[in-house]
């Protein structure tokens, strides 16, 4: 498995005698408040009076991260978190990217088919900006494999090591993973190993050079 998988043998038996995570101990505890407040309602309560009960814990309850990741040069151009997943989410962070990036007419967005990327309000951002839409068919495996690459890299390198104490804590962390690590120190393979924003750097100095 450990040659399948290019893992060391020695990094392979640290993981597997690793202590529970202070993140894995925090999400036993909040399982244990639903648990609790689920018996005590005698099963008749919804998941959103559940978080709020996480809450009054003292528990961070869910967020949820939306990004716009550029595909040539893999940098997260745009982002942002809340406690919801609800349209404004996402559209806050296209409007992000295009603010901070102003990209030309033409420009495709790709998404999977998620209720807030078919929405009335994001699809009238989208074409305000001069964007395309692109979307894949339903049941697609490959529609959102992009992204999910992303989140499966922070939730490993910085999310699962971390417990916030509440949304502003999560958001100046998450800032400076994205902001500062993944966009200008993390060297990506599918860029020759270089980080996203070198990688952008140095195709427009060849542009200008050609």
């Amino acid at each position: 498995m450990c040659h399948v998988l290019d893992v060391s043998r020695s990094g392979y038996y640290d993981w597997d005698g690793r202590e529970i995570s202070e993140r894995e101990k925090t999400n036993a505890k909040i399982v244990e408040v639903m648990k609790n407040s689920h018996t005590k309602a005698q099963g008749m309560i919804g998941l959103d009076k559940l978080w709020e009960d996480v809450k009054e814990a003292g528990f961070r309850g869910k967020l949820y991260l939306a990004t716009i990741k550029d595909i040539f040069h893999k940098e997260i151009v745009g982002w942002a978190l809340a406690d919801h997943m609800r349209t404004e989410l996402c559209l806050e962070a296209l409007r992000n990217a295009v603010i901070r990036h102003r990209p030309p007419k033409g420009l495709i967005h790709h998404s999977d088919q998620g209720s807030q990327y078919c929405s009335e309000a994001y699809i009238k951002e989208i074409e305000k900006n001069g964007i395309v839409r692109s979307m894949s068919r339903k049941g697609n495996c490959w529609d959102n494999a992009c992204a999910e690459t992303f989140f499966s890299t922070i939730k490993s390198e910085r999310l699962h090591h971390r417990t916030y104490k509440d949304i502003e804590e999560a958001r100046k962390d998450i800032f400076g993973y994205i902001e500062c690590f993944y966009n200008r120190q993390r060297r990506h393979q599918a860029i020759g190993n270089m980080t996203p924003v070198a990688f952008l750097k140095k195709y427009w100095e060849r542009q200008k050079a050609a």
